[in-house]
């Protein structure tokens, strides 16, 4: 007999966890029969045959953990997440083993680029202890000072572009093996239209932020950015267009959209995983300046790839982020900042972002997912699995 508490539980259930759910998988308990359910995937109802096979369970206490290791079971052990579900044969992984899946990705950045870094200064002050002589009796604090300038100089660029290659290599070799769990997708090849939208909405939101930043001088209530600016500054244009235009928006789309985004996704709705993956790249920048519009424009790389599940999309429009960015430093520093007004390229560049934005999505199709096979259900056995 079905209590008044089975059926309570029932109702919260369906209309609680079960719409939750339905952002996932849109599946389907078709029955439920006595340690063992059938799971149709792509289906989303309760029939009145469900509550009927309810009454075999032995009460509200036992039916609800079978209930949530149903859905579990859907959604991690069999990859689907909620919102779309990325990866499709992903192990049962507790959320602490989620969440570490999504950050230690950010910490082997890190460590590739410290590694460089510590190993291009040793080189640096190795053979600069052969110029140290040269200084005569100047002050400890100057001398490392006018070693810093110097090392900036000459190798920062070079250094931030060995950083790069490096990170390239590992994240390429982690996208490979990563994509091979990411559900597949039609119509996400890329194509020339899609190309040309991609590099004018990057070189567009450069220009419109740049200009605001100028217009506002946002960039004053940020003493700590100064640093920051006068490294990423240094070398010369072809270094940094190499390091800073090619090579790091490579490694940060492989890293924060390829295996950050998906891994979220795999167990978190779209959103979310976008939020929380634009946050991590934010967060990567180090400084609040910087890390502040790296968030939006993470969203806005995120949405790119969540649309159209071509990992070159959002590198596209990375790179051209940040070669606009590089060119509009090399034109201020050859005509001169007092020649250049800001305003007059806020608005038509704002313009041309938006409307990159409206052709996307009146004039380009979205990546459809390729439907799994349905093979008539897949039956669990609870007292078997774990």
């Amino acid at each position: 007999m079905v209590t008044p508490a089975n059926w309570v539980y029932l109702y919260a259930f369906e209309y609680g966890v079960a719409k939750y759910l339905y952002f996932s998988n849109y599946f389907h308990i078709s029955a439920l029969r006595n340690n063992s359910f059938t799971i149709i995937p792509h289906r989303f109802a309760f029939v009145s045959a469900y509550r009927k096979k309810f009454q075999g369970a032995p009460g509200t206490l036992l039916a609800a953990p079978l209930m949530l290791q149903c859905g579990y079971h859907n959604i991690i052990a069999q990859g689907s997440a909620p919102g779309s579900g990325e990866e499709q044969n992903m192990p049962e992984y507790s959320i602490p083993r989620h969440i570490w899946r999504a950050v230690y990705p950010i910490l082997i950045f890190f460590g590739i680029s410290i590694f460089v870094i510590v190993t291009a200064v040793i080189a640096f002050g190795l053979s600069f202890a052969f110029e140290s002589a040269l200084l005569g009796d100047m002050p400890a604090q100057s001398i490392i000072e006018y070693q810093v300038r110097i090392f900036l100089e000459r190798y920062g660029m070079w250094t931030q572009l060995a950083a790069g290659v490096a990170g390239a290599l590992v994240f390429a070799l982690m996208w490979r093996k990563a994509r091979t769990g990411i559900k597949k997708y039609d119509n996400n090849k890329l194509n020339p239209k899609l190309v040309l939208l991609t590099i004018l909405l990057g070189a567009a939101l450069n220009i419109a932020l740049a200009s605001l930043f100028v217009i506002t001088d946002i960039m004053s209530h940020f003493p700590s950015y100064e640093g920051v600016a006068e490294a990423l500054l240094s070398g010369s244009f072809f270094a940094r267009l190499l390091a800073l235009g090619i090579a790091a928006p490579f490694v940060e789309e492989l890293c924060c959209r390829g295996i950050v985004f998906n891994r979220l996704n795999s167990w978190t709705p779209v959103w979310v995983a976008v939020l929380i993956s634009s946050a991590l790249f934010g967060a990567m920048h180090l400084n609040l300046f910087q890390g502040s519009y790296a968030f939006l424009l993470g969203v806005v790389f995120c949405v790119l790839y969540a649309r159209y599940r071509n990992l070159w999309i959002p590198i596209i429009g990375h790179i051209a982020f940040n070669v606009t960015n590089i060119a509009l430093v090399e034109v201020i520093s050859i005509a001169g900042a007092e020649e250049i007004s800001a305003i007059p390229m806020l608005v038509p560049s704002a313009l041309v972002a938006v409307g990159c934005v409206v052709v996307m999505v009146k004039m380009t199709s979205p990546a459809v997912l390729v439907p799994v096979p349905d093979t008539g259900g897949e039956t669990i056995d609870l007292e078997t699995e774990n």
